[in-house]
Parts: C-alpha cells; structure tokens; sequence
C-alpha cells in the first residue's frame, strides 16, 4: 500500500468559549514554531502546509495564556510537501524530501517554488502564511513583460534576472549568466539561513529549469526530478497552474515531456561516460561561474541523513 501525502490540512476543534477572549494557535514540529490569532468565540481552525513525516503539537488558548482550550498532537506522512499560500499565488511546493543516490535527503523549509507571486493581488493572510513559513528571500525568473522591480514583501531579499523562458534557452541564456545569477543569489541564501522561493508566471518552465538544476547538483536521483518538474500539472484543485485567470486548474492541452529538452542540454554537453547526471550538473555550474566551495557547502547544508530531523 502506497500512501499519499496526509494530510493535506488538519482541523483543530474546541468547544467555543467567548469568555476566553482573543485565542492564540500555537503549532511547533521539533525545529519550527507557528503562533497565530484566532478571533473570540471561534471553534476551530485549518492549519495546513504541514511537513510530511512530522510529529506536530498543537494547544489553543487565550491569548495571555491563562485559559486552555484544546492541546493536542498528530503526524503526518507521505513525501511531497505541496504549500499553500493565498490567493494567486498557484502550484506552490517546497523542494525538500526528495532522495539522492546515496540515501540522504533534501532538507525541508529551506528552498521553495511557485507561480507568480504579485502584491497587489496577495491577500493579507498569504503574506502572513509566507512570513510564517520563514520565507525571507525571493527570486523572480519573469521576463521583461511582467518581471518585478521589487520583492512581493517588503524586506525580503530579491533578485530578478529577467529571463523570457526555461528549458536549454534558460540555462544558456547570456552564455549561461543568468541562471548563474539564480543559483547563486540561491546559495547565498541558504548560506544565510534565508529561506528562498523562486517562481515565474506558472511556476512550470523557467521554475522547473532552476528546480532541476538545484536538485541535480543535490544528486537527486533524475527519475524523481523529472516527476518534480512534471507535478506542476498534478497540484491539488483550486491550487494548480492556470492558462488564465478564468480558470481555477490548469486546462492542460500539452502532450510533451517538458523536462526532457533542459535535461538533454545537461547530458550532451557536460556528462561523460559513466558519470551521473549530478555530475554534469557540477560541471556545468563551474563552466558558468559557480564555485566548488559554493557547490560543496550548498550540499553540506541542504542534505541530511534520513533518519534524522527534515
């Protein structure tokens, strides 16, 4: 039996108690802490872009701490961590969870992706959700028709290269500078401890491009950074990518494996044989400008052993 991702958002309940005033939710897993209001009289709330494999501990209160409502714990499972931040804001998900060939695993909350991100269409709690999830950093991959000049949220580091599309044109684009604008301004963030989310218009091509590129270097195996470009078209209802606004899914009309042409560009040109496709990665990234050491010490702090905490 092969389970999914579960679950996908968790209810927590409590008998209402207006007396108790402003709630306060606070919810932690073994590194991480959220802490949000909850209005007077309330009887639940929804807490969702969970981690998978995660023990979680919950307790509702009121606000000076002085009355308890409900305290608890749960699990979750499963790999893919989809995230969720409202509204306009499609096809969101963190690259951690995924497996290199020699067992360890990417780390969670460190590197995420997503469609576009626009401040004027961004509701107050999606800027909250994404400030609670840790997000300090954020890189545009929009070309020169709808590139930003500035980040979605103010105080977050930002960088924007103006690229006009993914896939081999991308990763040679300006003899490869500005994917090696990416992948530093990347590096430099986790460096940092500045949790970074890159995206397009879609969060589909110019995403996947650099996606693929930061998972393969990880040694990622390349069966499931494939499936990491192609779940773009799988995320849940009313959060997948859209072919326009009037649409709350993708209407998805393509027939054609979209990580093939980017991933053929990497394996013509920089892998010899007998070697993996990380290390065509690793050479590549040199060829463009990125440092052994800022190669090494992105996979020293992206990487960890399966057995211990995501």
């Amino acid at each position: 039996l092969v389970k999914g991702d579960k679950p996908q958002e968790y209810a927590i309940r409590w008998t209402a108690d207006a007396s108790a005033g402003e709630l306060k939710l606070e919810l932690s897993e073994p590194n991480w802490t959220y802490e949000r209001t909850i209005i007077k009289g309330s009887k639940e709330v929804m807490v969702t872009n969970l981690v998978p494999n995660t023990h979680y501990t919950y307790k509702v209160s009121s606000v000076d701490g002085s009355k308890v409502l409900t305290e608890g714990e749960f699990d979750t499972y499963g790999s893919v961590r989809q995230v969720y931040f409202k509204e306009r804001v499609r096809n969101g998900r963190d690259l951690g969870g995924w497996k290199t060939y020699d067992g360890k695993v990417v780390k969670y909350r460190k590197i995420y992706r997503s469609g576009r991100w626009e401040s004027a269409s961004m509701s107050a709690v999606g800027k909250r959700d994404m400030i609670a999830e840790g997000i300090k950093a954020q890189l545009d991959l929009r070309g020169t028709s709808d590139v930003l000049t500035e980040p979605t949220i103010e105080g977050f580091d930002f960088c924007a290269p103006v690229i006009e599309t993914g896939g081999p044109a991308m990763l040679i684009q300006d003899n490869g500078d500005k994917t090696r604008q990416c992948v530093q301004f990347v590096i430099d963030c986790v460096k940092s401890d500045k949790p970074v989310v890159f995206h397009c218009s879609l969060g589909r091509d110019r995403t996947g491009t650099l996606a693929m590129i930061l998972l393969g270097v990880l040694d990622v195996k390349e069966g499931d950074i494939s499936k990491e470009y192609e779940i773009s078209y799988f995320s849940p209802k009313g959060w997948g990518i859209a072919s326009s606004e009037d649409y709350t899914t993708y209407q998805n009309t393509r027939t054609k494996w979209a990580y093939q042409p980017a991933a053929e560009h990497i394996w013509a040109n920089y892998v010899a044989d007998g070697e993996r496709f990380s290390k065509g990665v690793e050479k590549y990234l040199l060829a463009i400008g990125i440092s052994q050491e800022d190669i090494d010490t992105f996979r020293e702090l992206m990487l960890t052993e399966p057995n211990q905490s995501l």
